[in-house]
């Protein structure tokens, strides 16, 4: 089967670095054995929709058009995780990490009003803190292998709630998808939700959000 934009397909993958080091992994012996295993990490095949940029955009655009099954895929640093960026990097006070009892140190993460950033260099006071994402700059190459596009309209609807991260279950019956929500999301949550389930399923049926008691009170 031809790969094409917007399907749900399911897949595993081991990324590596052009010398060979592999930096992620869907494979947990693997994971293991790179010392890679994080024990919050649910190991097994995974789910994007091709061209959504859910995953790595750059891997969804490659397998756009190619069959199911294995590939091995090569991608330069701007279609994997980009060029660093200069403007991201930050020169900040040494004494503004102290104040919050941080001692900044070289490859030290840390969040600076919620972005997350690399330690690079600690001299005279000041810290350099770099924004840019880690693997910025590298080429990668991955081996992936694709092992079926989701048709069933459920399997479907779970794999967007579990991507957009919503409390909430689904169910479809005669055509129509319900969702059930345990908190409340407010009107334009709503809305994009609905949006995203028909345009992503495919289904012109009406899509009606339920809310449980707890998630309609005030």
């Amino acid at each position: 089967m031809v790969l094409k934009q917007n399907d749900f397909v399911e897949f595993t993958y081991t990324g590596m670095f052009k010398d060979g080091e592999i930096f992620d992994t869907t494979d947990e012996e693997t994971a293991k054995k790179n010392h890679l295993y994080n024990t919050e990490m649910k190991y097994g095949p995974k789910v994007c929709i091709l061209g959504k940029g859910v995953f790595l955009k750059g891997l969804e655009e490659a397998l756009i058009g190619k069959e199911t099954g294995k590939h091995h895929i090569e991608l330069p640093a701007e279609k994997a995780f980009g060029q660093p960026n200069p403007k991201l990097r930050q020169l900040l006070s040494t004494g503004q990490f102290r104040k919050q009892n941080i001692n900044p140190r070289p490859g030290l993460q840390v969040n600076i009003d919620g972005a997350v950033g690399l330690v690079r260099t600690v001299s005279g006071g000041r810290t350099l803190v770099d924004f840019n994402h880690p693997f910025a700059g590298k080429d990668v190459s991955y081996d992936i292998t694709v092992q079926k596009v989701i048709t069933d309209t459920k399997e479907k609807a779970d794999a967007i709630i579990q991507i957009l991260q919503i409390d909430a279950r689904a169910t479809v019956e005669n055509e129509k998808i319900t969702l059930t929500i345990k908190k409340e999301i407010g009107k334009e949550g709503e809305e994009f939700i609905i949006k995203e389930l028909k345009e992503l399923t495919g289904k012109e049926t009406e899509i009606k959000v339920e809310k449980t008691e707890e998630g309609s009170k005030k």
